[in-house]
Protein backbone atom coordinates (compact mmCIF):
# COMPACT_ATOMS: atom_id res chain seq x y z
CA UNK A 1 0.00 0.00 0.00
CA UNK A 2 1.28 3.89 -0.54
CA UNK A 3 1.40 4.01 3.17
CA UNK A 4 3.45 0.92 3.74
CA UNK A 5 6.52 -1.12 2.80
CA UNK A 6 7.76 -4.48 3.76
CA UNK A 7 11.39 -4.53 4.05
CA UNK A 8 13.37 -8.00 3.84
CA UNK A 9 16.98 -8.94 4.96
CA UNK A 10 19.03 -12.19 4.84
CA UNK A 11 22.11 -12.52 6.43
CA UNK A 12 24.85 -15.58 5.00
CA UNK A 13 27.30 -17.38 7.18
CA UNK A 14 30.15 -19.77 6.42
CA UNK A 15 31.74 -21.04 9.95
CA UNK A 16 35.23 -22.05 7.90
CA UNK A 17 34.66 -25.37 8.82
CA UNK A 18 31.58 -26.32 5.97
CA UNK A 19 29.31 -25.50 8.19
CA UNK A 20 26.73 -22.81 6.96
CA UNK A 21 23.89 -20.65 7.85
CA UNK A 22 21.83 -17.98 7.59
CA UNK A 23 18.55 -15.41 9.41
CA UNK A 24 16.15 -14.17 7.63
CA UNK A 25 14.21 -10.96 9.10
CA UNK A 26 11.16 -9.71 7.34
CA UNK A 27 8.77 -6.36 8.62
CA UNK A 28 6.62 -3.87 7.65
CA UNK A 29 7.41 -0.83 8.01
CA UNK A 30 4.18 2.23 8.25
CA UNK A 31 4.39 6.16 8.49
CA UNK A 32 3.66 6.48 11.96
CA UNK A 33 3.90 9.66 12.47
CA UNK A 34 0.93 10.37 9.65
CA UNK A 35 -2.69 11.39 11.38
CA UNK A 36 -5.49 9.13 10.38
CA UNK A 37 -9.28 8.89 11.34
CA UNK A 38 -9.78 5.79 13.51
CA UNK A 39 -13.42 6.72 14.56
CA UNK A 40 -14.71 8.43 18.01
CA UNK A 41 -14.15 6.76 20.53
CA UNK A 42 -15.81 9.27 22.86
CA UNK A 43 -19.06 7.94 22.10
CA UNK A 44 -19.12 4.29 20.77
CA UNK A 45 -22.33 3.16 19.10
CA UNK A 46 -23.83 -0.26 19.39
CA UNK A 47 -24.71 -1.30 15.93
CA UNK A 48 -26.37 -5.08 17.03
CA UNK A 49 -27.14 -6.71 19.53
CA UNK A 50 -28.41 -10.40 20.17
CA UNK A 51 -30.28 -11.08 24.10
CA UNK A 52 -31.19 -14.36 25.07
CA UNK A 53 -33.41 -15.80 27.77
CA UNK A 54 -30.27 -17.73 29.05
CA UNK A 55 -28.09 -16.46 31.82
CA UNK A 56 -24.88 -16.78 30.18
CA UNK A 57 -21.82 -16.74 31.59
CA UNK A 58 -19.15 -16.25 28.73
CA UNK A 59 -15.40 -17.22 29.10
CA UNK A 60 -14.07 -16.01 25.49
CA UNK A 61 -14.75 -15.62 21.73
CA UNK A 62 -13.28 -15.78 18.08
CA UNK A 63 -14.18 -14.96 15.17
CA UNK A 64 -14.13 -16.52 11.86
CA UNK A 65 -15.74 -15.82 8.17
CA UNK A 66 -18.81 -14.18 10.26
CA UNK A 67 -19.30 -16.27 12.49
CA UNK A 68 -18.22 -15.83 16.21
CA UNK A 69 -17.67 -18.93 18.73
CA UNK A 70 -18.06 -18.51 22.17
CA UNK A 71 -17.24 -20.34 25.18
CA UNK A 72 -20.00 -20.40 28.04
CA UNK A 73 -20.03 -21.38 31.79
CA UNK A 74 -22.03 -24.83 31.58
CA UNK A 75 -24.44 -23.16 34.51
CA UNK A 76 -28.01 -22.06 33.84
CA UNK A 77 -28.63 -24.94 30.99
CA UNK A 78 -25.86 -23.08 28.69
CA UNK A 79 -23.87 -25.34 26.39
CA UNK A 80 -20.36 -25.02 26.64
CA UNK A 81 -20.15 -23.40 22.96
CA UNK A 82 -22.43 -20.93 21.39
CA UNK A 83 -22.69 -20.10 17.54
CA UNK A 84 -23.69 -17.02 16.42
CA UNK A 85 -23.84 -15.62 13.22
CA UNK A 86 -22.11 -11.92 13.07
CA UNK A 87 -23.14 -10.72 9.65
CA UNK A 88 -26.11 -9.37 10.28
CA UNK A 89 -27.28 -5.97 11.78
CA UNK A 90 -28.51 -8.14 14.98
CA UNK A 91 -26.38 -11.43 15.74
CA UNK A 92 -28.54 -14.76 15.27
CA UNK A 93 -27.49 -17.90 17.58
CA UNK A 94 -27.08 -20.97 14.72
CA UNK A 95 -26.26 -24.62 15.60
CA UNK A 96 -28.91 -23.99 18.94
CA UNK A 97 -28.77 -27.88 19.42
CA UNK A 98 -25.15 -28.42 20.05
CA UNK A 99 -23.55 -28.71 23.42
CA UNK A 100 -20.19 -29.27 24.59
CA UNK A 101 -21.40 -30.98 27.66
CA UNK A 102 -18.67 -29.26 29.71
CA UNK A 103 -17.77 -25.94 30.33
CA UNK A 104 -15.41 -23.96 27.42
CA UNK A 105 -12.86 -22.21 28.79
CA UNK A 106 -11.61 -20.80 25.35
CA UNK A 107 -11.37 -21.27 21.46
CA UNK A 108 -9.25 -20.36 18.21
CA UNK A 109 -9.68 -21.13 14.73
CA UNK A 110 -7.28 -21.87 11.51
CA UNK A 111 -10.17 -21.18 9.57
CA UNK A 112 -11.21 -24.31 8.92
CA UNK A 113 -10.61 -26.23 12.37
CA UNK A 114 -11.76 -24.67 15.24
CA UNK A 115 -9.32 -25.72 18.89
CA UNK A 116 -11.86 -25.80 22.27
CA UNK A 117 -10.26 -25.91 25.41
CA UNK A 118 -12.70 -27.66 28.09
CA UNK A 119 -13.13 -28.45 31.58
CA UNK A 120 -13.47 -31.92 30.35
CA UNK A 121 -10.46 -34.24 32.29
CA UNK A 122 -9.91 -36.96 29.53
CA UNK A 123 -10.35 -34.11 26.55
CA UNK A 124 -9.12 -30.70 27.63
CA UNK A 125 -8.26 -29.80 23.47
CA UNK A 126 -11.30 -30.50 21.18
CA UNK A 127 -10.87 -29.34 17.36
CA UNK A 128 -13.76 -29.57 15.20
CA UNK A 129 -14.36 -29.32 11.49
CA UNK A 130 -16.37 -25.42 10.79
CA UNK A 131 -16.56 -25.60 7.44
CA UNK A 132 -20.10 -25.11 7.41
CA UNK A 133 -21.38 -23.75 10.68
CA UNK A 134 -24.85 -23.88 9.98
CA UNK A 135 -25.19 -27.54 10.23
CA UNK A 136 -22.92 -27.81 12.91
CA UNK A 137 -22.46 -30.53 15.35
CA UNK A 138 -21.47 -33.11 17.45
CA UNK A 139 -20.29 -35.01 14.48
CA UNK A 140 -17.92 -32.50 13.55
CA UNK A 141 -15.62 -33.07 15.85
CA UNK A 142 -12.21 -34.03 14.14
CA UNK A 143 -10.07 -35.32 17.57
CA UNK A 144 -9.63 -34.41 21.09
CA UNK A 145 -6.72 -34.32 22.95
CA UNK A 146 -6.17 -35.27 26.75
CA UNK A 147 -3.74 -33.18 28.21
CA UNK A 148 -1.15 -33.87 31.22
CA UNK A 149 -2.71 -33.15 34.16
CA UNK A 150 -6.39 -32.69 34.80
CA UNK A 151 -8.31 -30.00 33.09
CA UNK A 152 -5.82 -27.29 33.98
CA UNK A 153 -5.47 -25.62 30.14
CA UNK A 154 -7.05 -22.05 30.54
CA UNK A 155 -6.14 -20.25 27.12
CA UNK A 156 -5.31 -20.80 23.56
CA UNK A 157 -3.19 -18.78 21.06
CA UNK A 158 -2.49 -19.74 17.50
CA UNK A 159 0.67 -18.74 15.53
CA UNK A 160 0.86 -20.06 12.07
CA UNK A 161 0.66 -23.46 12.28
CA UNK A 162 2.09 -23.47 15.94
CA UNK A 163 -1.34 -24.14 18.94
CA UNK A 164 0.10 -22.82 22.01
CA UNK A 165 -1.91 -23.85 25.59
CA UNK A 166 -2.02 -21.79 28.45
CA UNK A 167 -2.56 -23.65 32.01
CA UNK A 168 -2.87 -23.00 35.08
CA UNK A 169 -0.75 -24.44 38.15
Amino acid sequence: ADDRKSVTAETLWDMGNGETGSALLTREMTDWRRMMQVGNWASPQLIGSNVTTETPSYTSITVSDGIAYVTTNTAFGVPGLALFDVAPANPVRIAQSFSLGVQGYDAVSDGSVLYVLTASSSQELRAYDISDPGSFSAADLLDSYDLPGDGRARSLALNGDILYIGSTL
